[in-house]
């Protein structure tokens, strides 16, 4: 068994409820598309979003720790420490509701995030005694572009969308629900912790997700928040820099991808046959 792990932010931290539904139903959508079925969905959240979009594979769990304070002018974790604590415990529950699905692999996605359909088919495929897989490609979408980014070095490292753990090696040995602190959910921490224990990850052999961004609920990263005139001169340059590369070496959008990773815009909103 399969499982993937959703982390949703509360309303009362979201720019947008509304975008925030619709961003987290097309991630729904397209975790919901594997070509083979054998899988669960745990959404982990405070309150449950509002949407059409319903699936037999998928649950919900709904937390009752306080929600996080929010600062609506920061977008880096450095500053937004308790909005990833929230993410982090949340990541944590839904390890703990894993358990009763007995899986043998587990995945987290960001709530705004879409996957390739053929992740769950690819890891029934390999030896089951795998530690896991990282994403070192994977896509980075700007929404409503009709352009998207390849990445094709060191995607884990900026989309937290792009691990595949073994179960047994995640939970419940890494840490204590009350020894979560914002580094549990920084995604560059789970190849490093793995690796120290023995038992390293190895890279995926086709791009696992698009990362989205700029889409106004990022937790962090927001282009707004790097151009701001306040932000140190060399900050604003190398993110300006970092853009323009990206657009640059950016490529179409096509149908393929669109139907691999079901993204679809939120304009127009699609029904994908499941």
């Amino acid at each position: 068994m399969f499982v993937f792990i959703v982390p949703i932010k509360s309303s009362q931290v979201s720019n947008s409820w509304k975008q925030v539904c619709k961003l987290f139903e097309r991630t729904l959508h397209s975790i919901c598309q594997q070509n083979i079925q054998d899988f669960r969905v745990i959404c982990v959240c405070h309150e449950r979003p509002e949407i059409d979009f319903n699936h037999p594979a998928v649950s919900y769990l709904e937390v009752d720790f306080p929600v996080p304070y929010w600062n609506k002018k920061v977008f880096i974790r450095a500053e937004n420490h308790d909005q990833c604590v929230d993410k982090g415990r949340k990541m944590w529950l839904g390890l703990a509701e894993a358990q009763k699905y007995n899986p043998d692999y587990v995945m987290f996605v960001d709530a705004d995030d879409c996957i390739s359909n053929k992740i769950v088919e690819f890891v029934q495929r390999q030896d089951p005694n795998h530690n896991g897989w990282f994403f070192e490609r994977g896509y980075e979408y700007e929404e409503g572009n009709s352009q998207i980014y390849l990445r094709s070095q060191e995607f884990n490292q900026k989309c937290g969308t792009s691990y595949i753990f073994k179960f047994d090696l995640v939970f419940p040995q890494w840490v204590d629900f009350e020894a979560i602190t914002r580094d549990y959910q920084r995604h560059q921490m789970f190849g490093k912790y793995l690796a120290e224990k023995g038992t390293p990850l190895s890279p995926l052999p086709f791009p696992g997700s698009i990362y989205m961004t700029d889409n106004q609920e990022n937790i962090w990263l927001q282009k707004s928040f790097f151009t701001q005139k306040d932000r140190p001169l060399k900050e604003q340059i190398k993110f300006i820099a970092g853009d323009f590369y990206r657009k640059l070496k950016s490529q179409k959008l096509s149908e393929k991808i669109k139907q691999e990773f079901g993204l679809y815009s939120l304009k127009e909103k699609q029904k994908i046959a499941i």
